[in-house]
């Protein structure tokens, strides 16, 4: 057994194929865990949304670096592009490359943290080196596999499918505690895959720890940050687009503006969409950092959470939830998902079938009551010290246990 007492310092193997400077939380969990704590993060190279390597990462350049003072090593990645075939290749170049340098590494850690979103198979370095080295292994679950195949077209009754729950199944087995980000994964890996109740626990994932200050602004901006992928159903942002536009809505003679960041898919679906009605107010801003973000929630008045509700990916609670509550915005969501569910119990937003008919309820609204709500569910629930704080307990928990 590895003994560590409550106050000293964990030395955390921190696992996620998506890293900073790619848009992904997972760089946020790592800061705050490594504030307390001594983290070293295995990812890839950086490539994710677009498909293409960061400038500077290229030709094996920055495989180590030191990021917020956080050592990052960075293993071979097969760059997604824009094929079928390359995004296999990205997905099993980064599990073959991972569990090879995971191999070679010495066991200087107490525990593995995989930060688990898609591909579910960026887990096999973490089982190798905790099997290796007889330490914990901790999934932190912000994805589930194989329902996000689902997404993507792939049916149940197919051969793929059987394959990557096979996959799936011995991942997700293998952990000594999977942290879940929604309370609708607990019975689906429950059910599906036999794992026990007392080895599943409900993290959620933290708001944004950027300082936001609201700006007065002539337009009512309805913001919608994060990928454009056919999971998210954000034809639905233009579908509210056109309505507004023909039945000439405004917010008492503000005119309504839809601000879209992020990239995927999808975004150029929505591009031709724009184009075909004449959708002037509906603006596509492409991929950004999150430091731009900041002036964006800064100017919204609203966010905009949509989510495919017809399977099981409407069980998952997206980041962008979170990112709102912390900037004190209200958040309209399409029905039938965990995230609409949630922010009715709370009374962070307003939920119907559509988003116009949620942009309608909105416009006689107490919005200040709302955005103070906001504004307070995340202090108490989403905080990042909360979050790094059920995080490290469950680490030092399952050391015990070894």
């Amino acid at each position: 057994m590895k003994e560590k007492n409550e106050t000293s310092k964990l030395r955390i193997l921190f696992i996620s194929q998506h890293y900073a400077p790619e848009p992904f939380p997972a760089e946020t969990l790592c800061r705050g865990l490594a504030m307390d704590h001594e983290v070293h993060v295995l990812t890839g190279v950086p490539n994710y949304p677009e498909g293409e390597i960061y400038p500077g990462y290229e030709h094996g350049e920055k495989r180590k670096e030191l990021l917020d003072d956080i050592p990052v090593e960075r293993v071979f990645t097969v760059p997604r592009r824009k094929s079928l075939l390359f995004r296999v290749l990205n997905y099993y170049s980064f599990a073959l490359s991972s569990c090879l340098h995971a191999m070679r590494m010495n066991g200087e850690y107490d525990c593995v943290l995989v930060y688990q979103s898609s591909p579910v198979m960026m887990a096999y370095a973490g089982i190798l080196y905790a099997w290796k080295h007889g330490i914990p292994l901790i999934l932190y679950c912000a994805d589930l596999w194989p329902l996000s195949l689902k997404a993507g077209g792939i049916p149940e009754h197919s051969l793929i499918w059987k394959h990557y729950r096979n996959v799936s199944a011995r991942v997700y087995r293998s952990a000594h505690r999977i942290l879940i980000t929604s309370e609708g994964f607990r019975q689906y890996l429950r059910d599906e895959f036999g794992i026990p109740e007392e080895r599943i626990r409900l993290v959620p994932q933290c708001g944004g720890n950027e300082e936001i200050h609201p700006a007065v602004h002539e337009t009512m901006n309805l913001l919608y940050a994060g990928n454009i992928g056919m999971a998210q159903n954000t034809g639905m942002i233009a579908d509210c687009a056109e309505e507004v536009q023909r039945l000439g809505i405004s917010d008492h003679g503000r005119k309504i503006c839809f601000q879209i960041v992020g990239s995927g898919s999808c975004a150029s679906q929505l591009e031709q969409r724009k184009k075909a009605s004449g959708l002037a107010d509906m603006h596509l801003y492409g991929r950004i950092s999150g430091k731009d973000l900041v002036p964006f929630l800064e100017h919204a008045d609203a966010g905009i959470v949509t989510l495919s509700s017809d399977n099981e990916i409407a069980d998952v609670i997206p980041a962008k939830y979170q990112t709102c509550l912390s900037a004190g915005l209200p958040m309209l969501a399409n029905d039938g998902t965990a995230a609409a569910h949630l922010m009715s119990i709370q009374k962070t937003g307003i939920r119907a079938s559509g988003l116009s008919d949620c942009l309608l309820w909105y416009l006689n609204e107490d919005r200040k009551r709302m955005a103070e709500t906001c504004r307070r569910v995340c202090q108490s629930t989403y905080s990042l010290s909360k979050m790094t704080g059920a995080v490290t307990e469950e680490l030092r928990s399952a050391l015990e246990e070894i």
